[in-house]
């Protein structure tokens, strides 16, 4: 369910509102001058990887550099300009 509120609505309720959105899984839509200044629904929780899955996937499925890798990043560390030192950037 979505429901349309003002700022002020948002000032004066918001305990309630936030625990609808918590309890109820409401979401509201803050309007100001006819148009939307903000949506207050609750986060989706996206599955994720714990380390010890991440550390068992990426030594056994993720691809490893070639021989040459550290000569690419040698190159590419050499092809950037200088850094100036710090003395030279402006206040």
């Amino acid at each position: 369910m979505e429901t349309k509120i003002s700022p002020h609505d948002l000032a004066e309720g918001l305990d309630d509102i936030l625990s609808r959105v918590r309890d109820g899984g409401e979401r509201f839509v803050v309007e100001l001058d006819g148009g939307t200044l903000a949506v207050i629904a609750a986060m989706v929780q996206q599955p994720g990887l714990t380390w010890g899955e991440f550390l068992a996937t990426y030594h056994t499925n993720w691809p490893r550099p070639d021989d040459q890798f550290a000569d690419d990043l040698e190159a590419i560390r050499a092809s950037q300009p200088p850094v100036p030192e710090p003395s030279a950037w402006p206040d």
